[in-house]
């Protein structure tokens, strides 16, 4: 029996595995690429937001270490790096006022110098604009001796107020600072309160007495007053 053998064309036989196998190498190879655009996004996201200021703050915790107090730092980012560079810089201010109110006061020769010296900084520190200093005389009162208002000398000084009974004595007695948070509400309750409806008739609302001790009988006490109420 003669055998008839077919020639094949030439061409192979379609596989219909392959063309998914392309789509499934090109889905695969976008989905990389990607996440690699994702994730290089994110790097650069988390350098700008994170990285970079927390150097910033580095830097500036290194300088506060070393003593130096009055540079602030650039506050960037709108988060929680951002709150920590703004509250470290108000620290800073605060730590470089204080320097600089003790490097003053070591400087100071007499005591308006020391007043001025007061005046000019601590108001950046705490709601301050009238500053005085009585001393207890050979009468037994208290005189007026240095008062600066508004950063400025007031010519008011040179008053003198009975001591017995008033919050002055109180002050002076225990050797511990005295606030009174409502000079004018305070200087309505006793009539030994001369020095409180002073400091209320010119607009004072709130002040702080802290007692000057020497040498005794030698005493005396600082003022420090506001003409904003107590928070």
């Amino acid at each position: 029996m003669a055998c008839t053998i077919v020639a094949g064309s030439g061409r192979d036989t379609p596989d219909p595995v392959r063309p998914v196998l392309k789509t499934l190498k090109f889905q695969i190879i976008f989905a990389l690429l990607l996440a690699m655009l994702v994730s290089m996004l994110v790097l650069a996201w988390f350098y700008v937001r994170v990285l970079h200021p927390l150097q910033s703050a580095v830097a500036g915790f290194r300088q506060a270490a070393s003593g130096n107090f009055s540079q602030p730092l650039k506050v960037d980012a709108d988060n929680e790096i951002g709150w920590l560079i703004t509250h470290f810089n108000q620290l800073s201010y605060r730590l470089d006022s204080l320097l600089r109110l003790i490097t003053r006061l070591l400087q100071s020769h007499d005591l308006e110098q020391t007043l001025r010296s007061i005046c000019d900084i601590l108001p950046g520190l705490v709601p301050l604009d009238w500053v005085g200093i009585l001393i207890r005389g050979a009468d037994g009162r208290m005189h007026l001796q240095q008062v600066f208002s508004d950063g400025k000398p007031d010519p008011i000084a040179h008053q003198s107020f009975a001591l017995q009974g008033s919050l002055l004595q109180e002050c002076i007695d225990s050797g511990a600072p005295l606030h009174i948070a409502d000079v004018r509400e305070t200087s309505t309750l006793d009539s030994r309160y001369p020095f409180l409806d002073f400091l209320s008739r010119h607009g004072r609302r709130d002040a702080v007495f802290m007692p000057v001790l020497g040498s005794r009988p030698v005493a005396g006490v600082a003022v420090f007053a506001s003409c904003h109420p107590s928070t």
